[in-house]
């Protein structure tokens, strides 16, 4: 399901105010959780918190870290770079990271 930003706020909204959620401890401790797997930065920078790392990706650079270092040891992108390269819709393996373009 796919729905503009706009939309979801105002949907967003209303649910709030429908279950009267607004300022609750325990409502704010779960958006809180939720901020800290997914946290947009400026300059389109983006951090996913995975299991095992965390993923920072420059756009349009395309240019991906992650804190297991997979690529730095074994040459190939590890898991969590190609999840969030998928999760921003990049379906190419960015040239710098094919080894001899």
């Amino acid at each position: 399901m796919h729905i503009k930003p706009d939309e979801f706020e105002n949907k967003w909204e209303l649910i709030i105010n429908e279950f009267n959620l607004e300022g609750k401890r325990w409502f704010n401790d779960i958006l809180e959780r939720i901020q800290q797997r997914f946290v947009v930065l400026p300059l389109q920078t983006c951090w996913i918190k995975e299991r095992m790392g965390v993923v920072e990706i420059k756009l349009p650079e395309n240019d991906v870290k992650c804190t297991c270092e997979h690529f730095n040891r074994f040459g190939t992108l590890c898991k969590h770079a190609f999840n969030i390269l998928m999760k921003h819709g990049i379906k190419e393996i960015p040239k710098q990271y094919i080894e001899n373009h």
